[in-house]
């Protein structure tokens, strides 16, 4: 593992940088994603709103509904079964209200005597689930996804039964919802931002939805989920990771129940792309660390250039002048180059060693200078030197016999000047002597 003193200074200074920004970074990654986890929430909430508008227009289309049917219940040629008046009032009825496709009458049964739109040949219709409920409830029944005989047209129906004038169930009156017309129930505004919605009959098949719905109506809607939402509460969301058309999204759904039946008779399911609710706070956290990183390395940058005029290019000029210094050069100054703060001090501090070792050195060259001078004078003056005791030769260091006067000079500064002692002058020339003593 590397030791971060053994770093160079530039890497350690960018290394402080990085630590330093860390924090900033942390925190701003941590306010994207909770801003990424508020903004889930708040897709949750419009969901279910959604679900909501579209459950509650709902309702009121089922209040309308049933009291148009109960209404034409209470008609006598209703009730005397009178096809020639009832059929062109039916038909007169149903321009008026273009949300329904269909409305016609049937005996107990289950053979249409009357409709709205024209009949071709009978028409029976015993077998359909909302006639079988209404007869044996003797209230509003609902139907499910079906090819309306009469239009050849998905359609979802309401049944409601009818008596007679001796009060005794004669039939039932249906009226078919228009599938159609379930793509106008939410205006654009809602359905923005990717938003849409899919309705779903008691079976979990697709009545119809808000995005291209013509290939998938009547269609099975995703077993697992239909089964999830049957086995939920009234009301609920979650997340789908693949919906009708591949996106991950969130969902939510609500129950639409008749009075007194106890299976939901459609499944409202609203949902909004994943990618298109985080979109935002992904972009805002992309900018945000783009910027970030962007400053980071301008941040980076200017430490790397401090960090070489300020710190790096100085301790270089000390290490040249320690260089120089090791070589010998103790006149190597940096104080003049070297200033301000820590490194300052210690550029005074170099200069001033160097001047000490200077002056060190050169007392120990002025010291070895002496010491060499003592030792020659003393080698001179007080050395052991062999002579001969009889002409007073002295060997030198190469075994040779040499005049002693020359071999002073030679290792002194001693010069000679020949002349001849008393004795000598006696004994050589002894006639001039005693000529000088005679007188």
């Amino acid at each position: 593992m590397i030791k971060l003193h053994s770093l160079p200074i530039r890497n350690q200074l960018l290394l402080i940088v990085l630590i330093a920004a860390l924090p900033a970074a942390g925190i701003m990654f941590y306010s994207g994603i909770e801003q990424r986890a508020k903004d889930v929430i708040d897709a949750q909430a419009e969901t279910q709103k959604l679900a909501a508008i579209i459950a509650s227009g709902q309702r009121t289309r089922i209040a309308s509904a049933e009291q148009l049917l109960t209404t034409l219940a209470q008609l006598p040629d209703v009730k005397k079964h009178h096809p020639s008046w009832v059929g062109p009032f039916l038909s007169s009825l149903l321009k008026f209200h273009t949300r329904y496709s269909n409305i016609f009458i049937t005996d107990k049964s289950g053979a249409v005597w009357a409709s709205a739109v024209p009949m071709e040949g009978r028409v029976n219709v015993s077998d359909r689930r909302y006639f079988k409920n209404a007869l044996a409830s003797g209230q509003l029944a609902s139907g499910e996804y079906l090819i309306s005989r009469f239009t050849q047209k998905p359609v979802l129906t309401l049944a409601y039964p009818y008596k007679d004038e001796k009060d005794s169930i004669a039939g039932v009156i249906v009226l078919g919802f228009d599938l159609d017309y379930y793509k106008y129930l939410i205006g654009d505004t809602e359905l923005a931002g990717g938003k849409g919605f899919l309705l779903l009959d008691h079976r979990g098949v697709i009545l119809t939805r808000s995005i291209n719905p013509e290939p998938f109506i009547g269609r099975p809607f995703d077993q697992e989920q239909f089964r999830t939402m049957q086995q939920g509460p009234d009301e609920g969301s979650g997340l789908m990771e693949k919906g009708l058309d591949g996106q991950k999204r969130l969902f939510a759904y609500s129950k639409q129940r008749l009075t007194g039946e106890q299976v939901p008779y459609l499944y409202i399911r609203t949902s909004i792309p994943v990618k298109t609710v985080l979109s935002a706070s992904t972009k805002h956290l992309i900018t945000n660390l783009g910027l970030f990183a962007l400053f980071f390395l301008m941040a980076l940058l200017l430490a790397w250039f401090i960090g070489k005029r300020s710190i790096v290019d100085r301790i270089a000029l000390l290490e040249t002048a320690s260089r120089k210094m090791a070589g010998g050069d103790l006149q190597a100054r940096v104080a003049d180059h070297v200033q301000g703060a820590e490194l300052g001090s210690l550029g005074r501090s170099f200069d001033h060693m160097a001047l000490q070792l200077y002056e060190r050195e050169r007392d120990k060259s002025k010291l070895i200078d002496e010491l060499q001078q003592a030792l020659a004078t003393i080698k001179t003056l007080q050395g052991i030197l062999p002579i001969c005791s009889s002409c007073k030769k002295i060997r030198n260091d190469d075994g040779l016999w040499t005049q002693l006067e020359i071999y002073i000079r030679e290792h002194s500064e001693a010069e000679f000047s020949h002349g001849l002692c008393t004795d000598c002058a006696t004994k050589l020339y002894p006639d001039m002597f005693k000529k000088k003593e005679e007188r």
